[in-house]
């Protein structure tokens, strides 16, 4: 077997929103898999946590050098593969804010006049 496809609309409706579907769908026998195809035709959502779980199958098979190409995808789906693709350790970012102890109303006022 060199070449495999999977045509997602065969298996889902419109949607995919359940990891253990993607982590089912990706057990196959790879030994001598080179090149998968998955067909989104019909697929317009997917939940963040199908995208990372999609993302994690997909790396595992390019460890094994197996190239993967998506067809039909909608560009919602596509969107979301992507943001799942990203450094999770820097997607949030945070700025200092000043915490201030006012005693009194008076301070108060004065200070949002500032």
């Amino acid at each position: 077997m060199n070449n495999k496809s999977i045509i997602l609309k065969e298996k889902f409706d419109n949607s995919i929103s359940s990891r253990a579907a993607i982590k089912n769908l990706f057990n196959f026998d790879t030994d001598a898999l080179k090149e998968l195809a998955i067909d989104f035709s019909d697929i317009v959502f997917i939940s963040s946590s199908v995208a990372h779980q999609l993302v994690m199958e997909l790396r595992k098979l390019e460890s094994l050098d197996i190239e993967v190409n998506f067809l039909n995808i909608n560009e919602d789906v596509q969107r979301m593969i992507n943001i799942a693709k990203t450094d999770r350790k820097n997607i949030f970012t945070t700025q200092p804010i000043e915490v201030i102890d006012t005693p009194s109303e008076k301070e108060l006022d004065e200070f949002l006049t500032k």
